[in-house]
């Protein structure tokens, strides 16, 4: 799914993401009876009725949560996002530096944490988090380099200290190295990958993880040959999302995207701190020192800190956090009357049941008292107030001010279509 035929933008160069936001950095437009205003600005002037006086009193005079539609051709950034404690210390040193905000050196562009969620719109693949260490040993001893071969026996060193700063070892060893011990990485991984995937017998064959784990380092080290940070990819966990699936992503947690389109919704903060796989500015320093290298499992749906709730049309995403959620709804004008579920509500209900809940009607979800951001995915939708109405084609958004009464979501037409909802958990 290209960006370009999405959202109707006429562009052959690379997209990979846009964004609806009120971020003082690139914030989005709105156009509101023939006028045309920044949604910073918007809110600044009237944050009770844009986004409420619970949510200003709280976060103050801005949009808490950053929302983007993302796609990934090929692998972005290896990075990670900082907590709110060392988000306000690194905005406070950069600024001391005079570096400006607009300097592509720059790692800090506000002073808040950055915590994220992805909800696929198609197949979607990552590395978020790190795998438990026997699984990154297996991993990287079986790429056949010098430099994985050190990262493993960094991680097999009981001596070396614990779990934790073996792992912050053997990573920076990968990210800090020079270009002349990187050369053949790449060959080494597609030779492992084949080596571990093929059939024999083998006393103890690889699990799927580390197999997984080994697809998405030859992936990325495809994109970015004999890049060493790509061996990296060899200690994370694998992620792969179907439509409808979703990852949260706390500040401090390692992730790459791999492929896929998907709806990423955040903290309202462009904070990211890059180590690896990427012509931007790499701030390997302050990346290792916001690193959480504990390894855990990634917080999706079966984790129970990810809450879906859903109905026969739209599901729901509640993170554990207040600044943001999202729904993602289908609108079709058969399905009420066949009383037929939508197939990613389906699927999500047949897979996913114990993880989640029953709620009543759609218009819940965009209830009053909160500012929303919704998007057309395809189709027509049709989003109605008591006092207003607009139909959104594919590619469009509106945002509804916290003062706006319920809205209820619909279809237009006769046609299906699809939208995602942005908005607060308060």
């Amino acid at each position: 799914m290209r960006l370009q035929s999405l959202f109707g933008v006429d562009d052959e160069g690379p997209l990979a993401e846009l964004w609806f936001s009120g971020h003082p950095q690139f914030p989005s437009m709105l156009s509101s009876d023939g006028d045309t205003i920044d949604a910073a600005t918007a809110i600044r002037r009237a944050p009770e009725f844009m986004i409420s006086r619970t949510i200003a009193d709280r976060w103050g005079d801005e949009l808490p949560f950053l929302f983007k539609v993302i796609s990934a051709r090929k692998p972005l950034s290896l990075q990670v996002h900082p907590s709110q404690e060392n988000a306000q210390e690194g905005f406070k040193k950069e600024n001391s530096s005079h570096i400006d905000i607009s300097d592509p050196r720059r790692s800090f562009k506000d002073a808040v944490a950055k915590h994220e969620m992805v909800v696929a719109l198609e197949p979607f693949s990552a590395s978020v988090g790190f795998m438990p260490i026997r699984q990154q040993i297996r991993a990287l001893g079986a790429i056949g380099h010098p430099l994985a071969r050190s990262m493993a026996a960094l991680l097999s060193d009981e001596s070396a200290g614990s779990r934790q700063e073996r792992i912050y070892s053997a990573f920076r060893l990968a990210v800090s190295s020079a270009s002349t011990m990187s050369a053949g990485i790449t060959a080494a991984i597609s030779e492992a990958l084949s080596r571990e995937g093929s059939e024999g017998d083998r006393s103890q064959p690889p699990s799927s993880a580390v197999l997984s784990a080994l697809r998405h380092a030859q992936d990325a080290a495809q994109s970015f040959p004999d890049d060493p940070s790509t061996l990296c990819i060899a200690m994370m966990n694998p992620v792969e999302l179907e439509q409808g699936g979703s990852v949260f992503i706390p500040a401090g947690t390692v992730h790459v995207y791999l492929r896929g389109t998907g709806a990423e919704i955040m903290t309202n903060s462009d904070n990211v701190l890059r180590a690896g796989m990427t012509p931007k500015h790499k701030d390997i320093s302050g990346f290792m020192e916001n690193l959480n290298c504990i390894p855990s499992p990634p917080i999706d749906p079966a984790s129970g800190l990810l809450k879906l709730v859903f109905q026969a049309d739209i599901v729901t995403y509640r993170p554990p956090l207040d600044e943001f959620m999202v729904a993602y709804g289908h609108v079709d004008p058969k399905s009420g009357a066949t009383g037929r579920w939508w197939t990613v509500s389906d699927r999500l209900r047949r897979t996913q049941a114990k993880f989640s809940q029953a709620v009543g009607p759609q218009h819940v979800v965009a209830s009053r008292r909160r500012p929303r951001v919704i998007v057309a995915l395809d189709g027509v939708v049709r989003c109605r107030s008591n006092s207003h109405s607009i139909d959104l084609h594919q590619g469009e958004a509106v945002f509804i001010p916290a003062s706006e009464p319920s809205v209820t979501v619909s279809g237009a037409v006769e046609e299906p279509g699809s939208y995602i909802l942005a908005t607060t958990a308060v």
